[in-house]
C-alpha cells in the first residue's frame, strides 16, 4: 500500500466526521513520507489545520464551490481534457475495467477518472506502476492544480503534493483569461453535494 497517496485521496473527499476522525493518521502519513519533499509537507499541515479548525458547514460549502460537477476545479481527471465526450466514455469503461481486474468495486457514484477513486486505485500497486499511471494523468492534474492556484484554495497543496510525489516541477498559475471565468451550464444546474455515502474509502477492496 501506497499510504501517501491513500491519504492524499482522503483530503480531496467531501469534508463529513469520518475524514475528521482520520486527520491525525492522514497527517502522520504524510509529515512520515520520505517521497513529499518539506515544502509539499507545509502546505499539507496547513490544509489539515484548516479542516480541523473549519466548522463543517463553512468547510462543506467551500468543497462544494471548488470542485462542484463543471467547475474549472472538478476533480474529474478528463473533463479537464475530453469534456463529455465519447471519447470519455470510451475512457471510463476502460477504467472501470481496470479497477475490476485488480478486485476494486466501486462503492461511490463518482465516475472512475474522479480524482480521490483513481488515487484510492494507485494506492494498492506497486509503487513503480503506480509512478507510471500517476505520470499518465498529470497533464490533467496540471489543470486542477492551476484552477486551485487561481481560487487561492488550501486544497492546493493536494496538488503541489501529488506533481511533487510524480516528479514534475509545478507552475505557478497566472490569471484566468475572461473565458475562463464563465462558469458552464452543468455547474449552474448542478446543486447536489459530492458524498462518499459517509465513509472515506471511496473504492472497496476483495
Amino acid at each position: 500500500m501506497i499510504w501517501e497517496l491513500k491519504a492524499l485521496a482522503c483530503l480531496l473527499l467531501y469534508p463529513d466526521e469520518d475524514l475528521l476522525t482520520s486527520l491525525p493518521e492522514i497527517e502522520s502519513t504524510l509529515q512520515g513520507s520520505e517521497e513529499l519533499d518539506g515544502d509539499s509537507k507545509r502546505r499539507l499541515e496547513e490544509l489539515i489545520g484548516w479542516i480541523r479548525e473549519a466548522d463543517m458547514s463553512s468547510l462543506q460549502a467551500a468543497y462544494v464551490s471548488t470542485f462542484d460537477i463543471g467547475k474549472h476545479g472538478s476533480l474529474n481527471l478528463f473533463e479537464h481534457t475530453q469534456g463529455d465526450s465519447r471519447d470519455r466514455g470510451h475512457v471510463m469503461v476502460e477504467l472501470n475495467r481496470l479497477y475490476k481486474e485488480h478486485g476494486l468495486e466501486l462503492t461511490t457514484t463518482e465516475l472512475p477518472d474522479h480524482l480521490p477513486v483513481f488515487l484510492e486505485f494507485l494506492s494498492g500497486l506497486e509503487r513503480e506502476d503506480a509512478q507510471l499511471w500517476l505520470e499518465s494523468v498529470i497533464g490533467p492534474i496540471e489543470k486542477i492544480d492551476r484552477e486551485l492556484q487561481l481560487d487561492e484554495s488550501p486544497w492546493e497543496a493536494v496538488t503541489a503534493a501529488l506533481l511533487n510525489f510524480a516528479g514534475t516541477e509545478r507552475e505557478i498559475a497566472s490569471e484566468r483569461t475572461s473565458g475562463e471565468m464563465i462558469p458552464t451550464l452543468d455547474a449552474e444546474y448542478y446543486e447536489s453535494p459530492v458524498t462518499f455515502g459517509g465513509s472515506i474509502d471511496p473504492v472497496t477492496s476483495h
